[in-house]
């Protein structure tokens, strides 16, 4: 059982992946009534990041999200959730973004630190997130996000 559900996760990530690449995230969400898990999920985002590193992307850095107060009004559950921060992701001040490179563009003020070996915090600075804000089931889900 274990060796099915591996490749399932392994299917639905390569479908992510595809779909990431299109620009039309999620669409395993608007076919599939049930949500997976938040562990499903998350074996689902590893499995995507193991592919974008083997495609010559490489992991960045990592995000902590959903730790406002309405997460459980938006999504249904509690955050917080964590991610991966990709290479080909970061952007320089100044730099000319193209619109169509999003699926439903959104922007979000964030604040990032930068951690050192020690598990010190370096330094704090003000970041701005863009990313595809897309949900393609019911009703909106942190592990569709």
């Amino acid at each position: 059982m274990a060796k099915a559900r591996s490749r399932s996760v392994e299917c639905l990530a390569a479908r992510q992946w595809h779909d990431y690449q299109r620009r039309t995230p999620g669409t395993y969400f608007a076919e599939t009534p049930d949500t997976l898990t938040l562990d499903e999920a998350y074996a689902v985002q590893a499995e995507v990041a193991r592919l974008r590193c083997a495609a010559g992307d490489a992991v960045a850095g990592y995000k902590v999200g959903c730790v406002g107060p309405g997460v459980v009004e938006q999504f249904g559950m509690n955050g917080p959730i964590h991610a991966r921060l990709f290479r080909s992701e970061i952007r320089n001040s100044g730099e000319t973004l193209q619109y169509s490179a999003y699926a439903n563009l959104t922007i979000e003020g964030e604040m990032a630190v930068r951690i050192d070996t020690n598990g010190v915090i370096e330094a704090a600075f003000p970041v701005i997130e863009l990313h595809h804000f897309v949900f393609r089931g019911p009703r909106k889900t942190l592990t569709e996000q």
